[in-house]
């Protein structure tokens, strides 16, 4: 269901490093020598990045030990293999994959300023939108002067305009950041409308026919470029730029990132995810969706006991005009060894024609190729094709990884693709079908079949990221020439048949909230005259001033994902400093746990079906709270080495938690009145956040810990 419009990233091109420095086998791209590549690159220490401008890379930006660099194709051996360098890991391509949003979430009151002190609108607040396909000058996207609402747009594939500098580091392709240079701007895009969707869902402000975004007043810091340019890479790049505007600016942000990954571990540990967790905190708010394919059988998760085997087909969800195009992804939960052995399988017998055992790679070798070409018994079963495989122990959670691209065309439609899977006694691994493929038993008996479970993107493992999945709240589409497309999968209140789900590698449940995603109806960009969102889609449009700007309506984790990012600069308009710790408590306490939720499959739903107003009241609660009781509670000394006192809660029993500044949960302790706490042997030197909840009273500040 690639076009359920979440952005896949590709692992046809993806490029891993290994903690042997070799590049591995995770590169399918065409490179000339010449060519520059993206990558991220793992540094020992930071004055290795002397020596990789030396080499000839460009450093784009750095967080913690990780720099995002462009360099020649020629040169990825000689930095990978730097003294300096712990891993590399060269930038993976991405694909692209409300009125009835507002109401099934409850948000018309906030609008207008019913049942609350104010109207929130986002004002103050920057939204940022990393996509593609965007209409920089949408009406949907202006003021009421007609004016785009956009103040910073960075383009990594535009070559015309500044480069920006975020920390000190330039980065790939130009930025705008004045309205005459924005009022210019057109696309990045001119096949695509997804940007333009996403946006006028979070923060579209065209009212005159309803369909407006939750966030209408937020500032816009757009991040966009051709779908051939998004990478993980880009995307980071575009992470920084964002937040180092809001910085500038002054102002709380939170970016929406309708992407997701089928590769990757899935443990929180892949270098996207690793930079949400460094740049988010207190005012600076992620937000991914969860993907779209909990209706797929593409996952197997298996504890292998003493000569256990795991034996499936691998299959395209879809017709493929005779091809099983995609890729594998197999992951054990330790450095030790997976065998893989493909084959091809009769579905008529049920009988082993063919083996192929991916044998491990020594560490000067990157990959091995399977084709027709090398092995004429191979041949003999599919006609056309090969299949590229690579393993090794991966730097970023030192767990084994067999990652294996797969195109090949059957000879004949009795022949299928198999897959036997072993590991040591004790070894759980887990496997991902990737790019439309599947596992299934072909009706062959003793064969296995994947399971829907453990779908979730591996962008939405990390620990500071908001996931986001779907659910139905339309069944019709509204079409420009006035009548209505049923989608008959749609069954309303419930989960969106397509969203994914987990649980992570790490066990923990995934997505935190669903919302409105099936079917949205939004802005769709002026200049897309090939995607579907730019034509058989399109809903009725509007005309303002003798221009036509279109809409559209679709479907998918990426149309919820902006619900929930619009509901949050809502919540940030409210309480600025906003962490990602406090939201995911927000989305707990105020989500809807109806019928639909409580009868249907837990994992799918996270916290429950986001509800916009008892969100902004849980915010301006929590917010009231601490501007009444605030000066009433003191933490001191600050600095500390770990030890403090907390005072001012009087007899009350109280809850201490310390987050770090991503908002992560490193410290809890219960205290019955004014208390000395002793945390010294457990915080190490950096600074923290710590909340001091009493019920009555809650005091949060920021807590600086030297030893």
């Amino acid at each position: 269901m690639r076009y359920l419009f979440t952005i896949v990233l590709a692992a046809a091109v993806a490029l891993y490093a290994s903690p042997r420095h070799g590049l591995g086998a995770r590169s399918r791209m065409a490179m000339s020598d010449k060519q520059r590549v993206g990558a991220f690159v793992t540094l020992v220490s930071p004055s290795a990045i002397d020596s990789l401008e030396a080499a000839g890379a460009e450093v784009h930006g750095v967080t913690g030990n990780v720099a995002t660099v462009s360099l020649p194709a020629c040169r990825l051996h000689d930095v990978a293999s730097m003294g300096g360098v712990r891993a590399m890991e060269v930038a993976h391509r991405v694909w692209v994959t409300n009125d009835s949003a507002r109401i099934y979430s409850d948000f018309p009151d906030f609008m207008t300023g019913t049942n609350a002190e104010a109207a929130y609108t986002g004002k103050g607040v920057i939204v940022g939108m990393i996509d593609t396909g965007v209409d920089f000058n949408h009406i949907n996207l202006c003021d009421e002067q007609g004016r785009s609402r956009v103040i910073a747009a960075y383009l990594p594939a535009d070559v015309e305009g500044i480069a920006p500098v975020v920390d000190g580091y330039t980065l790939p392709g130009s930025h705008y950041d004045t309205p005459e240079q924005i009022a210019l701007l057109t696309t990045d895009n001119p096949s695509m409308s997804h940007g333009t969707h996403t946006t006028g869902t979070a923060a579209g402000s065209y009212k005159g026919n309803g369909l407006h975004g939750v966030a209408p007043g937020a500032h816009l810091v757009i991040c966009a470029m051709p779908d051939s340019m998004l990478t993980d890479v880009n995307v980071a790049n575009s992470v920084r730029y964002i937040f180092d505007v809001a910085k500038r600016h002054n102002m709380p942000a939170v970016i929406n990132m309708s992407i997701g990954s089928e590769e990757g571990p899935h443990d929180g540990t892949s270098e996207l995810c690793r930079t949400f967790d460094e740049l988010s905190g207190p005012g600076r708010i992620c937000v991914v969706s969860a993907a779209n394919n909990g209706h797929r059988k593409h996952v197997i998760d298996h504890s292998f006991s003493r000569n256990d085997t795991i034996y499936t087909t691998i299959a395209p969800y879809a017709d493929a005009q005779g091809w099983t195009p995609g890729f594998v992804s197999m992951w054990s939960l330790s450095e030790k060894q997976h065998t893989a052995i493909f084959t091809a399988v009769s579905k008529s017998t049920g009988k082993t024609l063919y083996s192929w055992e991916v044998p491990q790679l020594a560490p000067d070798e990157e990959s091995v190729i399977l084709d027709c070409n090398s092995d004429p018994r191979f041949a003999q079963y599919f006609s056309d094709g090969k299949i590229e495989a690579s393993n090794a122990v991966e730097s970023c959670n030192g767990h084994y990884h067999t990652l294996a691209e797969i195109n090949v065309k059957p000879a004949s439609d009795d022949i299928v693709l198999g897959l036997k899977l072993t590991a040591g006694d004790g070894e759980r691994v887990c496997s991902w079908a990737g790019s439309g493929l599947v596992f299934t038993r072909s009706n062959i008996s003793g064969m296995s079949t994947g399971m829907t479970s453990m779908s979730i993107s591996d962008l939405a493992t990390g620990d500071s990221a908001i996931s986001v999945g779907a659910y139905c709240t339309r069944r019709f589409r509204p079409l420009e020439d006035g009548t209505q497309l049923l989608n008959s999968r749609a069954v309303l209140e419930d989960i969106a048949y397509f969203s994914s789900y987990g649980p992570d590698m790490r066990g923990m449940a995934r997505p935190d909230v669903v919302a409105p995603g099936f079917v949205l109806v939004s802005s769709a960009s002026r200049y897309d005259s090939i995607s579907a969102l730019g034509t058989t889609l399109r809903a009725p449009g509007v005309t303002v001033d003798g221009v036509y700007y279109p809409y559209a309506s679709h479907y998918g984790t990426s149309m919820s994902t902006p619900v929930v990012t619009g509901t949050i600069a809502l919540c940030l308009e409210i309480k600025p400093d906003l962490s990602p710790c406090e939201v995911r408590e927000m989305l707990t306490a105020t989500s809807v746990r109806d019928a639909y939720v409580t009868a249907g499959d837990a994992a799918r739903w996270g916290a429950g079906k986001l509800d916009i107003n008892a969100a902004i009241k849980h915010v301006q609660h929590e917010a009231s709270v601490q501007a009444i009781h605030a000066e009433n509670i003191t933490v001191a000394p600050n600095p500390c080495n770990g030890d403090f006192a907390v005072a001012g809660i009087g007899d009350n029993p109280a809850t201490v938690v310390l987050l770090d500044m991503q908002g992560r949960a490193v410290a809890t302790t219960t205290v019955c009145g004014d208390s000395h706490i002793t945390m010294s042997d457990v915080l190490d030197s950096g600074i923290y956040i710590v909340v001091v909840n009493a019920g009555h009273c809650k005091k949060t500040a920021k807590l600086i810990v030297k030893h």
